[in-house]
């Protein structure tokens, strides 16, 4: 098995021909260095959950018109989302679908807590071997202690590097490859800063402050 990581929580994982993709977020588009021919000939695009950071819809679609065969795989409240721009995909909430060498194992992982509503999140199991839990550190993952490679999410603002070693160090795995870590790019900052003052907007607090260096204020 072979696995690529791209930006974030983006990954191809690879067996025998077949080349699953994972959650192709608007991070990549971030840089300017997205290059479409990265993703010719995926076999499926996993979507572990409907946040913009795992999947852009526009990338999406333009993923999809460059592999003709492929196919959508997401829980169903992904499917519905999807739906609204036209995009068709599979369901898989708790079971099973082989795609060429690949099977693809789906778990009901609830997504860790946020400011908002948490959407549906859905881990996934690759071939027992890999194991990308999408937004989740949840004891429900536990049972796939000792699995060979864990994408686990090392940042994030539901999370502590702590919790996200103890979630590790429970499943033991015998590789980890590093996810969700977009946050530690200068883009990341404005998006960041933006949700915060939007959220104490809603309460009546003023969110003054910005990533500029020596930004100030009066009072």
């Amino acid at each position: 098995m072979r696995i690529t990581k791209y930006l974030h929580s983006c990954l191809i994982v690879e067996e025998k021909g077949c080349r699953i993709l994972f959650d192709p977020g608007f991070y990549l588009l971030a840089e300017g260095t997205f290059s479409l021919e990265h993703f010719f000939d995926i076999s499926a695009v996993v979507i572990t959950h409907r946040h913009r950071d795992h999947i852009e819809v526009p990338l999406l679609k333009t993923i999809l018109s460059a592999n003709p065969k492929t196919f959508v795989i997401g829980n169903t409240e992904t499917k519905e989302f999807l739906q609204q721009d036209g995009i068709a995909s599979l369901t898989l909430n708790e079971n099973e679908l082989r795609v060429g060498s690949i099977v693809i194992r789906a778990l009901p992982a609830p997504h860790e807590k946020i400011l908002k509503q948490s959407p549906q999140n859905s881990a996934y199991v690759l071939n027992e071997k890999f194991l990308h839990p999408g937004d989740s550190l949840n004891e429900c993952l536990y049972a796939w202690k000792g699995i060979d490679v864990l994408a686990l999410p090392t940042m994030g603002s539901w999370m502590t590097v702590s919790r996200a070693g103890e979630f590790a160090i429970a499943l033991r795995p015998k590789i980890v490859i590093p996810i969700h870590d977009g946050f530690a790019k200068a883009f990341y900052l404005k998006g960041h800063h933006e949700s915060l003052r939007n959220y104490f907007q809603e309460y009546g607090v003023a969110y003054k402050m910005s990533a500029d260096v020596e930004d100030s204020i009066k009072n």
